[in-house]
């Protein structure tokens, strides 16, 4: 894992593209072809890496997150600002 840049809501992000992955009942597993290393998500982390399939604000994804479930704004934003971090660390996302 790399040292990666601070990450800010008006940051963009993007899957990096290096993944095979699967979707079983909707969670996906994706393996990282390079060092074969193997990642579950659960069904919100499967939906924010769908989303940033193209690249998009760490703030439009909090957003899209805060209207589709029941969480309020300092939570969801906490916990997508380390979830988005720890895929960046891993290379899974990059700065778009």
């Amino acid at each position: 894992m790399k040292e990666t840049k601070e990450i800010t809501l008006e940051t963009m992000i993007r899957q990096t593209g290096d993944m095979d992955t699967s979707d079983i009942d909707g969670e996906k597993v994706m393996m990282d072809l390079d060092t074969g290393s193997y990642f579950m998500l659960n069904d919100v982390a499967t939906h924010i890496w769908d989303l940033v399939e193209q690249p998009m604000k760490v703030a439009e994804v909090i957003q899209h997150l805060l209207n589709e479930y029941e969480i309020d704004e300092v939570t969801c934003k906490e916990q997508v600002m380390a979830f988005v971090n720890e895929l960046c660390k891993r290379e899974l996302v990059a700065i778009a």
